[in-house]
C-alpha cells in the first residue's frame, strides 16, 4: 500500500463543481482512494471494478475483508448488474426512499448478501455515476474512521489514511431532508 499526500479539495455541497468530480473519478479509475461527504457521514471510497483498490480501502480502514463495504451507487441498474435477488418490498423501499440515507442489503444467488445506497447528497451521488467507457460503476464504501473511532459528520482537516483527495463539504445534517 503506497500512501499519498493528502490533498483537501472544498467541494460545493450543493452544485458539486464538475471539474473536482471528474478529478476524483479520474483518481479512483487509477484505483485511489477518495473521502467524500454523504447526507449523513463522511465516507471512504474505492472503485469497486478494481479489486486492488477494495483491497486497499480495506488495508486502510483495518477491516476483515470478510466484513462488507456498501456499494454506493446512482442508478437502480447499478443494483442489477450485481446479480441479486430484487423483490417487490426491496423495488417499493429504493422508489420510496432512494436517493437518501437508506442501506438495503439484497440476497444474492450464492445465499451472500451485499448493501446498497443511493446516497442523497449531490457530492456522493455524483461521484458513482461518472462513466468509465459508458459503463457505470459503483464505488465501495465504508467511513474513513478506523473502527475504534465514530464517523465524522463535519470535517475540516483529514484523518490520517493518507488518501488524496479528502473534500469536505462543510457539516453534515443528520437524518435530514434539508440541503446541505
Amino acid at each position: 500500500m503506497t500512501l499519498m499526500r493528502t490533498r483537501i479539495l472544498k467541494v460545493n455541497p450543493v452544485n458539486p463543481e464538475p471539474e473536482i468530480i471528474r478529478e476524483a473519478a479520474v483518481l479512483l479509475r487509477r484505483g485511489g482512494l477518495v473521502a467524500f461527504p454523504t447526507e449523513t457521514v463522511y465516507g471512504l471510497g474505492a472503485n469497486l471494478q478494481d479489486p486492488q483498490a477494495v483491497q486497499e480501502l480495506y488495508q486502510v480502514k483495518r477491516r476483515p475483508f470478510e466484513k462488507q463495504a456498501t456499494l454506493h451507487i446512482a442508478d437502480l441498474s447499478q443494483v442489477e448488474a450485481e446479480r441479486v435477488k430484487v423483490t417487490p418490498l426491496a423495488r417499493e423501499l429504493m422508489r420510496k426512499f432512494w436517493p437518501g440515507p437508506m442501506t438495503l442489503v439484497l440476497a444474492r444467488p450464492d445465499g451472500s448478501t451485499i448493501g446498497f445506497r443511493m446516497p442523497g447528497h449531490p457530492v456522493a451521488l455524483a461521484l458513482p455515476s461518472k462513466r468509465r467507457r459508458s459503463r457505470w460503476w459503483p464505488l465501495r464504501r465504508t467511513s474513513p474512521e478506523s473502527r475504534r473511532r465514530s464517523p465524522r459528520s463535519r470535517c475540516s482537516k483529514p484523518s490520517r489514511t493518507g488518501l488524496t483527495p479528502w473534500w469536505t463539504g462543510g457539516r453534515l445534517f443528520r437524518g435530514s431532508a434539508q440541503p446541505w
